[in-house]
């Protein structure tokens, strides 16, 4: 379906911001990358990584996704975080 798909403009994948990439969160990366695939990485739950933590969270998870921390949406439905943002650049990669 991905490789198939001329019209796609953007795979989403979800990573748990918690626990941060888990082995097949990186290998589905590795696959996007390897077949030229659009992906931006989402990391969920950012309500549950304390304040004091979030910027050290987000430097170690970039690092493990293998991108830069700016190339990841953060976001939380519990808190309304981020949303604004990934809705945005859902109307972008529509357009």
């Amino acid at each position: 379906y991905l490789l198939g798909r001329e019209c796609l403009a953007m795979v989403m994948l979800l990573v748990d911001g918690e626990v941060g990439p888990t082995a097949s969160d990186l290998e589905m990366l590795d696959w996007l990358r390897t077949n030229a695939r659009p992906y931006c990485v989402i990391a969920t739950k950012s309500d549950k990584v304390k304040p004091s933590h979030l910027l050290k969270r987000q430097k170690e998870f970039a690092e493990k996704c293998g991108t830069d921390p700016n190339n990841i949406v953060w976001v939380s439905v519990t808190k309304d975080v981020g949303l604004t943002r990934l809705r945005e650049l859902v109307r972008l990669w529509l357009s």
